[in-house]
């Protein structure tokens, strides 16, 4: 060996080091987001705002780590745009709220340009040896955590099962069982990504451990919301599949069924509404109906610039289980109207990208952003930093060739 390849062997050593230091921080960043993302959800945590607040910590943990890894982005003129807007609006949106409502608006205008910056400044910057093995990291902190005690709970006694509105629902060690329903959605989403990319049979076993798990408990929450997207989810995995090998074929039978679930949601909703009207339509959505009509309800001012909401202790006083109202009750239509900018943005860009050269994984990612975009008409949580399957979403959605 030379003295120049030794010199070059030496200057490697530590460069590799480093990389490896940076991709276990990664992951360790990761896991504790995911982490403090879950347990505050437990029923025996829900009141302590020790772990609510390290949400937030971990949250901020996570993105100095990815400030720190930043690679060189190519910033969208037009995504930066919709973030001027969605500040300039925000910011008009405190001269129309009453002022117990400040606090809490701005907290939630706050979070929403933080999310919308990480996601245009850091989130894009993800490579994609690094992103995969943050949904991994997800994946197995959903399995520890949500999948295995819920499993075992599930078996054990009917004291981890409530009755409401008529239904019998599992909600295991969470206080809720849409939180616990959103959890193994995502746990489910994530193991369907990546049965595109792993081959080993150790690992494929794992995943599809996780899909039927998740479905299993998703069934025993009764969430509707998540149970349609899950199954979703699923078909559009095997659609993937056949895509890739007829298109034809597969978009003839696409449209099919679209026509079918079309023709029987309709009838369905007909059927509901003709015998019990607006309250059936109302019973049928689990009262979200009422939750929404008092947001359109309000005079014009408030619909157009947003009259935010005052917190109760921790939580908001106003439960809209829609994420695209919130935005509306919070920031107005102008608000909403700038996050659809911003979103439809991202999503146009990341799709061209991945249908110049698609593969099954990429496509799996980009219906799982618009999946997503349906859970959360019927689901609030949008613009949060709250909860992991939002934080995904957003990474997801920044990803271009990953």
């Amino acid at each position: 060996m030379t003295i120049e390849q030794t010199l070059e062997l030496k200057k490697e050593i530590p460069r590799n080091y480093v990389k490896a230091g940076s991709s276990r921080l990664i992951i360790l960043a990761t896991f504790l987001l995911s982490l403090f993302s879950i347990i505050p959800f437990y029923k025996s945590f829900t009141e302590v705002p020790s772990l609510y607040f390290m949400k937030y910590l971990t949250f901020a943990f996570f993105v100095l780590v990815l400030a720190l890894q930043r690679r060189e982005v190519k910033l969208d003129s037009i995504s930066i745009l919709a973030i001027y807007f969605i500040t300039i609006f925000g910011a008009i949106s405190f001269f129309n709220i009453e002022s117990r409502a400040i606090p809490a608006t701005a907290l939630y205008l706050i979070i929403g340009i933080s999310i919308a910056l990480c996601t245009e400044l850091f989130y894009k910057g993800i490579k994609p040896e690094v992103f995969n093995k943050m949904i991994w990291t997800i994946l197995i902190a959903i399995s520890a955590f949500v999948l295995v005690p819920s499993l075992e709970q599930s078996m054990l006694s009917s004291a981890y099962y409530v009755s409401t509105e008529g239904r019998f629902r599992f909600n295991g060690v969470f206080n809720n069982s849409n939180e616990l329903a959103r959890f193994c959605l995502l746990g489910l989403l994530i193991s369907l990504r990546m049965l595109s990319i792993k081959k080993k049979r150790i690992v494929t076993m794992f995943l599809w451990f996780n899909i039927v798990a998740s479905s299993y408990i998703i069934y025993l929450t009764n969430s509707r919301t998540s149970l349609i997207i899950a199954a979703l989810g699923v078909i559009i995995y095997m659609f993937i599949h056949m895509f890739l090998r007829s298109k034809k074929l597969t978009l003839l039978l696409l449209y099919f069924i679209i026509l079918i679930l079309a023709i029987v949601l309709v009838s369905k909703a007909y059927s509901v509404f003709s015998v019990a009207g607006f309250q059936g339509i109302n019973e049928l959505l689990s009262g979200r109906l009422d939750s929404w009509k008092p947001v359109f309800n309000q005079n014009f001012t408030d619909i157009l610039f947003g009259a935010g909401t005052v917190r109760e202790g921790l939580a908001s006083s106003v439960v809209l289980v829609n994420g695209y109202i919130e935005i509306i009750q919070y920031l107005g239509l102008v608000g909403l109207i700038c996050w659809i900018l911003f979103i439809g943005n991202m999503l146009i860009k990341k799709a061209i990208i991945i249908f110049k050269s698609p593969t099954k994984s990429q496509i799996q990612g980009l219906s799982i952003i618009i999946l997503f975009m349906v859970y959360y008409l019927f689901e609030g949580g949008l613009v949060s930093i709250g909860n992991i399957a939002s934080i995904y979403f957003w990474i997801e959605l920044s990803q271009r060739g990953n």
